[in-house]
């Protein structure tokens, strides 16, 4: 389940699983991406009979099956315990219909004071959310994970809207006890452009932990696929926490994480 030498790495103080009411930020790039992450702590929820919804703007549910079986877990299975949910991020954001219902939602109503299709869309869709993670026994500590964040940035919504979304998604987790994990993209070419640079930095200030994946400075290598920098985020009041800066090495079923110069696991 998970990957053991990131578990150590982590230190989360219970079970592999991060402190209820927390938010894990992921900022990827293309040359590495950070998929691998959201795969892990989905497993570490699972294994410890976590709830969790998956939100899969990146991907399809049988992606995720496939990467589960290779961590030792079964998506379907989990589905049928009632522990796991799956939302199809871009199907169910353009094909909701149900108007009356979203409006009616007072905190769906906060996240836009916009008219126009799209960001209506994106009231509905935190309303099918809500009602997904209702569907999890109260104070089951349901987890919602969203794979990835910028697709709603790159439909044209807002920043505005989409850091409200977050927000409300926040709150709505914070009531279950358990957490809520994002990824989103940290190109360069991304963070040129001003009102993205504003989303990433704003995602940073609101969380507990930061796990950013980049490419290597010195360009492809076969034993490297990346670095991992992990951080604690502002609101995490753990100042015993420290950064830790790590080479990783992704493979069919496991990812190897060492310390930059040595090719060993930690």
């Amino acid at each position: 389940m998970g990957y053991g030498t990131l578990d150590s790495v982590l230190s989360f103080e219970r079970s592999n699983v991060p402190p209820s009411g927390s938010l894990i930020l992921i900022t990827d790039t293309l040359s590495s991406e950070g998929n691998f992450l959201i795969h892990h702590f989905i497993a570490n929820h699972l294994k410890e009979n976590r709830h969790v919804v998956l939100v899969g703007f990146n991907q399809t549910l049988s992606h995720y099956q496939a990467i589960g079986k290779k961590l030792g877990i079964d998506l379907s299975q989990e589905k049928s315990k009632s522990l796991f949910s799956f939302i199809d991020g871009l199907t169910s954001f353009y094909c909701s219909n149900d108007t009356s219902q979203s409006t009616a939602d007072t905190d769906a109503s906060s996240i836009s004071q916009s008219s126009s299709p799209i960001e209506d869309n994106l009231r509905k869709f935190y309303v099918m959310v809500k009602e997904v993670v209702a569907e999890h026994p109260v104070g089951s500590a349901v987890s919602l994970v969203i794979d990835d964040l910028s697709t709603l940035l790159f439909a044209g919504i807002q920043v505005e809207a989409v850091l409200r979304f977050v927000k409300n998604c926040r709150l709505l987790i914070e009531k279950n006890g358990g957490s809520l994990t994002l990824l989103v993209h940290g190109d360069d070419i991304l963070m040129h452009d001003i009102n993205y640079e504003l989303f990433v930095k704003s995602l940073m200030y609101q969380s507990e932990y930061i796990l950013s994946t980049r490419g290597l400075s010195s360009g492809y290598s076969r034993d490297v696929s990346g670095d991992i920098t992990i951080a604690r985020g502002p609101r995490n009041n753990d100042t015993s926490y420290r950064t830790a800066s790590w080479h990783y090495k992704t493979l069919d079923n496991n990812v190897q994480f060492f310390a930059k110069g040595h090719s060993a696991g930690i």
